[in-house]
């Protein structure tokens, strides 16, 4: 089954930037089985899920995302700003493994 997809499955490594592990993702991560990650603003929902699923082997029931707000650097007329990222909420499925880790 052919994606549309927006990139090429290299760049959608390029795409995703970090994992946020913070105080307040740990329990996203233990009770709700969520990821939060911070990926390329230009990435979709469709194009973030199908990297998940394909890369990691694991089953994406949703995927939510929010972008964070501009971030000055500096005062005044001229002052420019950081550069921002895209936040995603993984949401993993009970069944989350499409196939077994150890053969």
């Amino acid at each position: 089954m052919t994606k549309n997809l927006m990139f090429t499955e290299s760049s959608l490594f390029d795409g995703l930037k970090y994992g946020v592990f913070s105080g307040a993702t740990f329990p996203l991560m233990e009770e709700k089985k969520q990821l939060v990650l911070d990926v390329n603003p230009r990435l979709r929902k469709t194009d973030i899920k199908y990297f998940m699923e394909s890369a990691f082997s694991i089953r994406v029931r949703k995927v939510n995302t929010h972008r964070r707000s501009m971030n000055r650097t500096g005062r005044g007329f001229l002052g420019g700003r950081w550069n921002t990222y895209k936040r995603v909420l993984v949401t993993l499925s009970p069944e989350r493994w499409t196939r077994p880790l150890v053969d």
